[in-house]
């Protein structure tokens, strides 16, 4: 298994980070300085962590953060490769081949045009690969419409078999 934080944890991390800037406001000790740098440091190591997901199977996944850039990963299978950590990695640690669509909402209407126009990419089973895009529907059918600001478009990503 990865050496990693899972998604849940990094908010109690952020929240850390926040707590110890508020103990700083109300702390008149010799020592005020380290509430400091430790709540911006906790709140800054949000944004310098990478995401990354692994699919485990029955439509389930889990969601991790890390620093490191690369980790020894054993799949299901057997099979023990290095996976290069970027933003946005997606482990596919199941039999299955996945598909990446492109879903497009114009003026908050589902853009359902041709699928060969929405198709980005497959995930190959027992792999893994950087995305450039974060993926907002996990195996469900993405919504007929969402609410979009301005009357702009907007452009949402959906993994399905």
């Amino acid at each position: 298994m990865l050496s990693m934080i899972t998604a849940d944890m990094s908010l109690y991390i952020f929240l850390a980070g926040f707590l110890s800037i508020l103990v700083l406001r109300f702390y008149r000790g010799k020592y005020w300085y380290i509430f400091l740098i430790l709540g911006f440091s906790l709140i800054g190591l949000i944004f310098v962590v990478d995401d990354v997901t692994i699919l485990t199977g029955n439509n389930e996944k889990q969601k991790y953060i890390t620093l490191k850039n690369s980790h020894f990963y054993t799949f299901k299978n057997g099979t023990t490769k290095t996976i290069s950590i970027e933003d946005n990695t997606l482990i596919n640690d199941t039999e299955n081949e996945f598909i990446i669509e492109k879903v497009e909402y114009g003026y908050s209407t589902y853009s359902s045009s041709d699928s060969r126009d929405n198709f980005m990419t497959t995930i190959s089973p027992y792999s893994a690969q950087g995305l450039t895009y974060s993926i907002d529907y996990f195996y469900t059918e993405p919504p007929q419409s969402i609410r979009v600001k301005g009357g702009s478009s907007k452009t949402r990503y959906w993994l399905h078999k």
